[in-house]
């Protein structure tokens, strides 16, 4: 993935959890969290930390 658009989605990610805690049809108490990963290395890197989602 280039650079340009490996910063675009890991920007992306705290939008897209955001949209998952706001979500009225999703269980209280899970966690959502932002993770790239680099089909390269194996690596999996954690751009937004776990958060517990409360009711």
């Amino acid at each position: 993935m280039e650079n340009a658009a490996l910063r675009k989605k890991v920007g992306e990610l705290g939008e897209e959890r955001e949209i998952l805690r706001n979500a009225a049809k999703r269980p209280a108490g899970v966690f959502v969290s932002g993770l790239v990963y680099d089909v390269a290395t194996g690596l999996i890197d954690v751009v937004v930390p776990p958060a517990r989602v409360e009711a």
